[in-house]
């Protein structure tokens, strides 16, 4: 189903669903949040910070949820959403639309486009979203995994830092065609 432009609509719908139900969320004073200096503020939501078809539930053709929630921490939604379309479109190179089964810069847009639609979301927003999350989430592994903090320690080992400057690389040679123009 994660591969159907249905399966991207029932993630954008969750997602937009679950934002609108912790809208008005305060987390107590004095809240901490694993790997998360930043506390929460106005205009937040506590996100859940790892949005990955890897963490997605369906029952049958339609999802049931998310499970896997130890990087809940504040922020903003479309930080979220735009993690999701990261993973779930996919917005990544060429190997990891090819390990998802999915590939073709005219699916990637019709995908991006279907589950902004869900969650109504424009397609540009999301990317710049996405570009700045990337770039946070990569000072962040390094940061913490210099510091010895798991999971963080294991994802700089791993290279995940340098993979995800790649991934911010390519998805910027691409946001034109991914927004409907011409290029990359």
């Amino acid at each position: 189903m994660l591969r159907s432009i249905a399966g991207i609509g029932e993630l954008g719908c969750w997602l937009r669903q679950y934002h609108d139900a912790v809208r008005d969320f305060r987390p107590p004073p004095g809240a901490h949040w694993q790997g998360q200096e930043d506390g929460w503020r106005p205009g937040m939501v506590i996100r859940h910070g790892d949005l990955g078809p890897w963490n997605s539930v369906w029952n049958g053709e339609r999802l049931a949820g998310f499970i896997d929630w130890d990087f809940a921490a504040p922020g903003h939604a479309l930080d979220d959403l735009a993690q999701l379309a990261w993973y779930a479109v996919p917005l990544r190179p060429v190997e990891q639309q090819r390990r998802a089964a999915i590939a073709g810069t005219h699916a990637l847009r019709d995908r991006l486009e279907a589950l902004c639609a869900a969650y109504g979301a424009q397609p540009a927003e999301v990317l710049d979203a996405l570009d700045g999350l990337q770039d946070r989430e990569a000072r962040r592994i390094e940061r913490l995994g210099r510091q010895g903090q798991e999971p963080w320690a294991t994802f700089l080992a791993r290279g995940d830092v340098g993979e995800m400057a790649a991934e911010r690389s390519w998805l910027r040679s691409r946001r034109g065609v991914l927004l409907g123009g011409s290029g990359g």
